[in-house]
């Protein structure tokens, strides 16, 4: 078996998106209720689960679309596309990747060399409902207009979700709905930057691509990206946040929230990319806004504790 093939049809570039399960350690005051050690080992374990359930999905979406992908000019390249790495491995591979994690979860607390908090145990249910979600997306919502990318930010909420849950924290209103207009956004602009790079046809390489234009998709994406602003310009200003961290000064994060959004509508446009995960590490000017914006993100909530600053 091709080693090199099998991890990168893990797609572990896109394990990025598990990020978001890591924001409630920023934005939800952890070390306030957790040591270093604590949050490293229970957000660090969610992360690692989400990063075995998200290649699962990979591999089935891979399985599903291997025939259209042989065709794509970039997606033929895929270790199962390409035939690099057989169907039946794709699948034991992707079997034991969804059911590894379930199984460390809920293990008697008596196996293991720690103590594993109760709220760990709610991970694997954030988890079920993401593979339910992103199984019936392989196999229903991506050919259904709209459905298609509100599946994939249900999908980002559950991560967040699922981070909190990790660590006993309630998630900010404002935070959630930031976190679904947000991968509505990201999502939209990648159908965008896929129309860009296909052209000619597009429906041939994803059906759903027929029932949206550059018109309509430059609609949804003012309008999600809007809301995404205006969402997180509230969380910055919101009463619960300042009494959560005693500072009202995430209003200096703002410019960055808004030059990134700016920076991947140009890139949608111009399809120079094929996803957010690209975009993220090829992009230089949009990787360094995002470093400052969690740069700027961590001083502000922390430089007081960590520093002594302020």
């Amino acid at each position: 078996m091709n080693v090199r093939a099998c991890i990168k049809m893990l797609r572990p570039t896109q394990w990025t998106k598990n990020v978001f399960l890591l924001l409630p350690i920023l934005f939800g005051n952890a070390f306030a209720h957790w040591t270093g050690i604590q949050i490293l080992l229970f957000s660090g374990s969610a992360f690692a689960a989400f990063c075995c359930w998200s290649s699962t999905v990979y591999i089935l979406n891979d399985i599903l679309d291997r025939k259209t992908d042989a065709l794509h000019p970039r997606k033929k390249n895929r270790p199962i596309a390409s035939g690099k790495v057989s169907v039946p491995a794709a699948l034991c591979i992707a079997i034991f990747l969804a059911f590894f994690p379930f199984v460390l979860f809920l293990l008697p607390a008596s196996v293991w060399p720690f103590a594993v908090p109760e709220m760990l145990r709610w991970v694997p249910l954030a988890g079920l409902c993401y593979l339910v979600n992103s199984i019936l997306y392989c196999l229903f919502f991506k050919h259904q207009v709209l459905l298609d990318v509100f599946s994939i930010a249900l999908g980002f909420v559950i991560r967040v979700t699922a981070g909190c849950l990790a660590l006993d924290l309630r998630p900010s209103n404002w935070i959630l709905l930031c976190t679904f207009s947000l991968a509505l956004y990201l999502g939209f602009g990648k159908r965008q930057m896929e129309i860009a790079c296909l052209k000619e046809r597009p429906g041939e390489f994803r059906p759903v691509l027929e029932l949206y234009s550059r018109e309509y998709l430059n609609f949804l994406l003012g309008i999600s990206g809007a809301v995404c602003l205006i969402s997180y310009l509230f969380y910055t200003l919101s009463p619960a946040t300042y009494q959560l961290h005693h500072t009202d000064g995430l209003i200096f994060t703002v410019p960055f929230v808004f030059y990134g959004i700016f920076k991947y509508a140009q890139d949608a446009m111009l399809g120079t990319f094929d996803g957010p995960d690209e975009v993220l590490f090829r992009d230089r000017a949009f990787f360094i806004n995002a470093l400052l914006w969690g740069a700027c993100s961590t001083l502000i909530l922390y430089g007081r504790t960590v520093l002594g600053l302020f």
